[in-house]
């Protein structure tokens, strides 16, 4: 039999008041540290207190050559230590180099270079925050070539860093839809024993390409594409994103019983 699953998710200050309430819809809950590089440590301490949490998104970039910004991961170890999460997770790819930094992450070409730079980054970043890294994957309008395949590419990650992998399930649907691969067949591809998070959300569509922007309800291929990965894996928690445009309550808390329901039917 699987192990149960928590289901929760991103918090955000749209949902703050119903979060307060809803201490049995989400059994736990994901915190950008990002959001809190500015404001201190205080909201992300009391968000934590009240449920089992996971913090994420530090933009520590740990796909960049060069030394990791240890001011900013010392920051993040730093909300770390306040909240002691279960867990941490940083994408999968860069978001800066020496000469430019963009806003969202971008994948790294999958070689022995780039594996190198990312497993030595991921080991600094687990033995400053004394916690389990996870990392995640990403949605991506390009394809990077290399000379392993993503799946190899990211088993090896996590197998010589001993971390976990957060399955971003609607990035895959998404880089699968403009990509034109088969999910599920890459889904197999992966060490099911590494994936111990799952992502979950609703994706848009424009011009004939498709953008994981978490801005829309679920959409029932999403969905289905969620109980093939529960099928074949067995992840510890699952988290619900939503950012940018935020429904009635009632549509989140249908959406996570949706999550659970899949999770128990997965764990029977």
């Amino acid at each position: 039999m699987k192990r149960p699953v928590r289901t929760g998710i991103l918090h955000s200050a749209a949902f703050a008041p119903w979060l307060e309430q809803a201490l049995t819809s989400t059994e736990c809950v994901e915190v950008r540290a990002s959001r809190f590089y500015h404001t201190g440590t205080k909201l992300a301490e009391a968000i934590s207190r009240r449920r089992p949490s996971i913090i994420s998104g530090a933009w520590l970039s740990l796909g960049s050559t060069g030394p990791l910004d240890f001011a900013r991961v010392s920051f993040f170890a730093a909300i770390v230590k306040r909240t002691n999460p279960l867990w941490i997770s940083e994408p999968c790819g860069f978001s800066s180099t020496e000469e430019s930094t963009w806003a969202r992450y971008l994948p790294v070409n999958p070689g022995s270079r780039s594996l190198n730079t990312i497993v030595e980054h991921a080991i600094q970043v687990m033995d400053i925050c004394q916690k389990p890294l996870l990392l995640e994957t990403i949605a991506s309008s390009i394809q990077p070539r290399g000379s392993a395949r993503e799946t190899d590419f990211l088993n090896q990650i996590c197998q010589k860093a001993k971390c976990g992998l957060l399955l971003d399930v609607t990035a895959l649907l998404v880089n699968a839809r403009n990509h034109r691969f088969d999910p599920v067949g890459w889904l197999h591809q992966v060490d099911r024993q590494l994936i111990l998070q799952l992502h979950v959300s609703g994706y848009s569509r424009r011009d004939h390409r498709y953008f994981d922007e978490h801005s829309s309800d679920v959409q029932e291929d999403v969905w289905e594409l969620v109980a093939e990965v529960l099928d074949y894996s067995s992840p510890r928690a699952i988290i619900l994103e939503r950012e940018g445009s935020y429904p009635p309550v009632f549509v989140i808390e249908r959406e996570l019983a949706r999550l659970k329901k899949l999770s128990r039917r997965a764990c029977s």
